[in-house]
């Protein structure tokens, strides 16, 4: 199913709303004594000034300025154009440290969530992250796994189906574990399953963007 965006945008907004509500697999929420904290920041990486962007939640808004980063204390990815920052009570929701959604005919969702702690091994990571997965996503499968690097450094890539309780729609994400100083990064892009091939040079260009800090 491909949501088509109307004059009001509400079938547009439906349709990262229902991305959402399929869950943050995989992870539960850090020790927040561990946890590290961190600025929100949006900012133009030419901005000659110091104000940052930062749409607002639910906004009907698809585009961001060229060069738009989301940057954290541990990290920066970049906006693509026709994305727009999900706003703090969304992504508080969903339990994520960050995240940006497309809100376009093809909707989708990137998210990030930092745990306090790393796996043992590559084996631990992967075990971990799929019981945790097959747990709370209802008629899970899973389609490939491997190894991957992002900005360098080494991780597990998983990718699954799954379908949504509520909506009775398969969902396809692609979750990134990245092991690094002493934390666990998880970077997930989510779409309608019929969708996500079309997604997959989206996908790439945010986690070629992807920087450690």
């Amino acid at each position: 199913m491909r949501f088509r965006k109307n004059g009001s945008g509400v079938l547009a907004i439906a349709a990262v709303l229902g991305l959402l509500a399929a869950g943050w697999f995989a992870f539960t929420k850090p020790d927040q004594k561990n946890a590290t904290p961190a600025t929100q920041t949006n900012q133009p990486a030419n901005a000659q000034t110091g104000q940052t962007n930062q749409p607002s939640a639910g906004s009907q808004a698809t585009t961001s300025p060229l060069g738009t980063f989301v940057g954290k204390a541990d990290y920066k990815y970049e906006v693509p154009n026709g994305w727009t920052e999900m706003s703090k009570e969304i992504i508080q929701r969903t339990q994520a440290d960050s995240g940006i959604a497309r809100i376009t005919e093809l909707a989708a969702t990137f998210r990030i969530k930092v745990a306090p702690s790393t796996p043992s091994n590559d084996n631990e990571l992967k075990n971990n992250a799929l019981d945790d997965v097959r747990e709370n996503a209802p008629n899970f499968a899973l389609v490939s796994s491997a190894s991957t690097k992002i900005d360098g450094k080494s991780g597990q890539v998983f990718i699954y189906t799954f379908t949504d309780t509520d909506s009775r729609q398969k969902f396809r994400h692609q979750l990134s574990a990245v092991p690094y100083k002493d934390k666990t990064f998880f970077l997930l892009a989510s779409s309608i399953d019929s969708d996500f091939d079309a997604q997959i040079a989206e996908f790439k260009k945010i986690l070629d963007s992807f920087k450690f800090k």
